[in-house]
Formats: structure tokens, sequence, C-alpha cells
């Protein structure tokens, strides 16, 4: 049985994994800032850019090269405690290579950010390729390519044919479809990419960024214990939330009388 995601028809899990999938991405508000488990190294720090200066996607070289290098980068500055401002436009500048026409205005923002994080680990498994040997512009304009797609991978990065985006060359809807089936695919795998070095679990396991990251750390064994793709500490604050909502509706429905009485 198939269900449409994001208007692409992926197997379908179950109603219930779609459901507290994005219940915790709200909850969490899951953002690139909390890629605390994405350690990459970079040679030397990058120029830093102007903060609306969006990301180099004239080819499928300067888009593979875009997105690696500014996730590496904003890792990189968030690790060594640098302030929020200079760290988003990096983040901002990798989102900027996936393409999310396709995903419902709603979930774009969960959806660009878990996608990113998942595409990152498997390249950092299946290993990045020469990047001389990735077309560039020159052989864009030769041969009029649509598409390239990543070694031993069915990620592909497209021409957009419409739109505002029309000419840029974006990591596909389907390749963002599926990340997380990518990811389960390849997840065993030994890193090939010491400066792609992240985990996806510990990613999940972390509140938002406006948390020190080193709480999640901090909590016991079975707080992290994974069910259903997510530590149960998470479904534990679901239950306190749903029930502290309960509670306050209890309260003000009383009050509520208390008021008519008097």
């Amino acid at each position: 049985m198939a269900t449409p995601f994001c208007n692409i028809t992926i197997p379908m899990r179950s109603v219930w994994e779609r459901c507290y999938r994005h219940l915790f991405a709200r909850l969490a508000g899951l953002s690139l800032l909390t890629l605390t488990v994405l350690a990459p190294t970079t040679s030397q720090a990058l120029e830093e850019p102007f903060p609306l200066e969006p990301p180099d996607t004239s080819s499928p070289r300067a888009t593979l090269q875009s997105f690696v290098g500014n996730t590496a980068e904003g890792v990189a500055r968030f690790h060594a405690g640098e302030p929020a401002e200079s760290i988003l436009p990096w983040f901002r500048r990798a989102e900027g290579c996936l393409d999310i026409s396709q995903v419902s205005a709603d979930r774009a923002a969960s959806v660009v950010t878990e996608s990113a994080l998942l595409l990152y680990e498997v390249l950092g498994r299946v290993g990045l390729p020469d990047y001389q040997e990735v077309p560039g512009e020159a052989e864009v304009d030769v041969a009029d390519l649509r598409k390239w797609t990543v070694p031993q991978t069915e990620i592909t990065i497209a021409r957009i044919e419409e739109g505002e985006r029309a000419g840029e060359y974006l990591f596909s809807s389907q390749s963002v479809a599926r990340a997380l089936e990518f990811y389960d695919q390849v997840k065993h795998l030994p890193y090939k990419e010491a400066g792609l070095r992240g985990s996806y679990q510990e990613y999940v396991n972390r509140p938002n960024f406006l948390i020190p990251y080193l709480w999640a750390d901090n909590l016991p064994d079975w707080a992290t214990t994974w069910v259903w793709r997510n530590p149960l500490w998470k479904w534990l604050a679901v239950l306190v939330v749903f029930a502290a909502s309960v509670a306050a509706g209890y309260l003000l429905h009383r009050l509520r009388h208390r008021w008519d009485d008097r």
C-alpha cells in the first residue's frame, strides 16, 4: 500500500508514524542548529558570506560543494560556540540546495532540516567523488545537462525547469522525499568521509538548540532508548505535554464556573 508524501508516492509505514514524526518535529523545534552530532572538520575557515547570499547552485558540482561546505562550516562554528547570527547563514544556504517544491508549506521546515541531515549522513558513508569529476558550469553548458546522480546511489541533483528557481541545480524532490530510506540502507556502513561523520540517532536524541545540547548527553540510558524511531524521553515529553494540557483545560473550566457563580 502506498500513500502520498509531499506529492510523491513512497511506501507507507503507518499513519501513526507520520503523526508522531510530525509531532516530534514540532515539539523539538527541529533546526539545523541541532546538528551537534555532525562534527566535520574543515581545512580552513570559509569566507564569511553576506547574510542574504544564496548558495551557488549553478551546476551539480557547485550544488554539491555548497551543500557539503556550508553544512560543515555551520556545524564547525556551532561546536566552536559562536553566536547564532554567525551560524544561521551557513545552514540556510545548505537548506537552499534542496528542492522542497513538492513539500507542503506547513511541513517544509521540518522536512528540509531532517532531509539535509540524512543526506549529509548518507554522503559521509557513500563517500564523495572527486569534485573535478562532477559536472561543472562548462560541462553543463556543453551537454545541456539536466541531472547528475551521486555515484553508487539514487541521490540526484537535477535542474529546475520552471518556477522561481528555474535553471538551478538542486537535490531533487525525490531525493529529499527518500532521504530516510537512503539512510536506512546505509546506516550500518562505516564512514568513508571523516569530515562528514555524524549520527542521526544522536541528533534525534537531542532537544531544541535553545537548550544546551549537553543536556541530552546527561540523560540515563533508558531515556534515550529508541521506540518507533524516537527516544523514549520524547514519548514521555509528549505524555507530559498532553497531561498538562488536559489539566490546564480542566482548571480553566472550573475557574470559569466559579466566575459564573460569582
